[in-house]
């Protein structure tokens, strides 16, 4: 189970348009995009496994609150202008940010190790970006 869904799936997200950015895609076949969807399911959870659940642990953009229940679920969004910021910000920044790693890494069958370092750098800018007080 992903600690933070939308994360996993702005994480998924990201990798798959980043490693397909700039390639010209004309394979009508769905199943010839199964090895690149499953390496970028190894990222996903990978990304979310690095990311600590946003209940109360993660940092959150001031003015804003987390975006995951304590059971790993999407928060329903409220009625609120925190919670829908809080949902918006933090999977476009991670979707975002997997994106500019993945940018045209059309690589397949590699380990989630293979992305520890990377995943590191990513955690690290997130977590940095949200604490800075940019967001309004």
């Amino acid at each position: 189970m992903a600690n933070n869904i939308l994360l996993y799936n702005a994480a998924l997200n990201g990798f798959i348009s980043g490693a397909l950015a700039g390639a010209y895609q004309v394979d009508p076949i769905q199943a010839d995009y199964t090895a690149i969807v499953s390496q970028a399911v190894v990222f996903a959870a990978a990304m979310d496994a690095a990311v600590p659940l946003d209940w109360g642990f993660g940092p959150q953009p001031p003015g804003t609150i987390e975006i995951s229940n304590p059971d790993s679920t999407a928060r329903t969004a409220a009625a609120n202008s925190a919670q829908v910021e809080a949902q918006t910000i933090k999977p476009q920044l991670m979707q975002a940010l997997c994106f500019g790693f993945a940018f045209q890494r059309y690589i397949t069958g590699l380990p989630s190790t293979t992305f520890t370092r990377g995943i590191a750098a990513i955690k690290a800018v997130y977590f940095q970006t949200l604490l800075s007080g940019l967001y309004t």
